[in-house]
């Protein structure tokens, strides 16, 4: 049986009516399906679950006043959002790999992490591609947790300059530096380095 996502899980747990309005659900109801809860919280920038298709409110309380006592959705949220979930799909399909895609080197287990090839994460093509029900494993690759660091840095500034980087001897091998209307990030050599491999053999 296909294990839910956090999406599917807020839905069968809040209930949310035709608006996207649900009744107030204590933090101690979240693990009945699965929804993991800790003493940190599971919201970023007002968004809980990484489920961003809802506006979410909360309620505090506790002996600080400020620890998140219940949770409800207060309507859909129009602003679409990139979904930073990875399917179990995914995550099945990396598994039993152990090759950086970018240093084509071994990780060790404790620095392996699964990255989302593609960084530009406002852009509606990635938003739309990342929230999609059955996502690819080619969309993702495995790498070194400290690549994927400076990786992330290269796509905030890309992102925000609005200049893609070219590989450092190879250039680009689809477009430039300048970003498409479609897929900006397309051919980049931090997304997609094994075209790059491909070109240099």
């Amino acid at each position: 049986m296909p294990k839910l996502s956090n999406y599917e899980k807020v839905k069968n747990l809040f209930k949310p009516d035709a608006a996207g309005v649900s009744k107030w659900i204590s933090v101690d109801e979240f693990s009945t399906v699965e929804l993991n809860w800790s003493k940190n919280g599971n919201g970023r920038h007002g968004v809980y679950f990484n489920v961003p298709q809802y506006i979410w409110e909360k309620k505090v309380g506790g002996h600080s006043g400020r620890t998140v006592t219940h949770l409800r959705t207060a309507g859909f949220n129009n602003v679409e959002a990139f979904d930073q979930n990875i399917s179990q799909k995914v995550k099945k399909h990396f598994e039993n790999q152990n090759i950086c895609s970018i240093s084509l080197l071994p990780i060790p287990q404790a620095l392996r992490e699964i990255d989302h090839r593609y960084g530009n994460k406002t852009h509606p093509d990635y938003v739309a591609l990342y929230g999609a029900v059955d996502q690819n494993p080619k969309h993702f690759q495995l790498i070194f947790s400290v690549l994927n660091s400076a990786k992330r840095q290269k796509c905030k500034v890309c992102c925000e300059s609005k200049v893609r980087p070219a590989h450092p001897t190879l250039g680009f091998v689809e477009g430039d530096q300048s970003h498409a209307d479609s897929f900006p990030c397309k051919g980049c050599y931090l997304a997609e380095p094994e075209r790059y491999r491909a070109i240099a053999d």
